[in-house]
């Protein structure tokens, strides 16, 4: 009769791994995670005034993100975009939005090196816009929103990629110039909004 008392042990093996394979994450508890990177899109304004109408134009962005993983699948943090164009067919030479956002993130699948994560984010948005009519720059704040979906790859034990998709936007804002004074069309407060999609890719460092 064949001894089997070596290859018990092998039997065992995948049992023994099985935890192990379970729970390998890329992004475990307690772990800071930043990344940096850019990309390109789509940037529509909202107005009251026609003139300044357009989109949805080609727009460049950048993207610069801090998170803390409070769990597996959860991480809170900040986040920042900055969203621009400077052709637009209409009366604005260029247009500028940035955003500073405090973000929740949720990650439904997570493996030993990748990770795809959920996220929706809060907070002000600053705009800064030239119109080719006026000598100085305008200017208008207004809280923000932004939801997406990045998927992670881990290319070593600190370093990986991201790539993401991201959509966010503001409600209508009161258009400023420079000294506070509020801009009027047709005796009425100028309201500007905007809402953007944009295509992410950049670097992370795992903490």
């Amino acid at each position: 009769m064949t001894n089997l008392r070596g290859v018990r042990p092998l039997f065992a093996l995948p049992f023994l791994l099985l935890p192990c394979l379970v729970h390998a994450q890329s992004i475990g508890p307690k772990r800071l995670v930043t990344s940096l990177g850019g990309g390109a899109g789509a940037l529509r304004l909202t107005r009251t005034a026609e003139e300044l109408a357009f989109g949805p134009d080609a727009a460049g962005s950048m993207t610069f993100r801090f998170a803390y993983a409070a769990s597996r699948r959860i991480s809170f943090g900040i986040h920042y975009d900055r969203i621009g164009t400077d052709a637009t067919p209409s009366g604005i030479d260029r247009v500028r939005f940035t955003t500073y956002l405090a973000e929740v993130t949720y990650r439904p699948w997570q493996n030993a090196r990748t990770a795809l994560e959920l996220y929706v984010a809060l907070g002000p948005s600053v705009m800064s816009m030239r119109v080719r009519a006026l000598d100085l720059p305008l200017r208008a704040q207004n809280t923000s929103a932004a939801v997406g979906v990045r998927t992670l790859h881990m290319l070593s034990g600190t370093m990986g990629l991201f790539l993401a998709l991201d959509h966010g936007g503001s409600q209508e804002m009161i258009v400023q110039d420079y000294n506070g004074h509020t801009i009027e069309h047709d005796g009425a407060p100028l309201r500007l909004g905007w809402n953007s999609q944009r295509l992410n890719a950049g670097l992370l460092i795992r903490f």
